[in-house]
């Protein structure tokens, strides 16, 4: 069973929030270390939208709230397991563009200790 999986059971199961948060994060940073020497476009924009989920689950007004957990999830399997089809991938968001790995890492290593 694949990690996210692994996680996905976790807070289905009803397990403690901040350690489902953990597990996330942990995934994520490893995850982007690794990406690190060679990004794709794809992969960035996914594990941008990832990092917004887990921030909007950290500061949600209603805790423990597992929605932004899921959606984070629902990333996270996009930048990790996705392979886009053989024709070129050419939408591109200028804002994005600018968003680096290691902007990404800082930004979750800083909701870590928030979590």
């Amino acid at each position: 069973m694949s990690e996210l999986n692994l996680i996905a059971r976790q807070l289905n199961d009803g397990l403690n929030i901040a350690d489902v948060r953990h597990s996330i994060i942990t995934l994520m940073l490893d995850q982007l270390h690794a990406l690190q020497a060679a990004p794709k476009y794809w992969e960035g924009r996914h594990f941008a939208n990832a990092v917004a989920a887990l921030g909007m689950n950290i500061h949600a007004i209603q805790q423990p709230t597992p929605i932004w957990l899921r959606l984070c999830l629902v990333d996270l399997r996009k930048a990790i397991e996705f392979t886009p089809p053989n024709a070129p991938y050419t939408e591109h968001d200028s804002n994005l563009d600018e968003v680096t790995i290691l902007e990404l890492i800082a930004t979750i290593e800083a909701l870590n200790e928030q979590a």
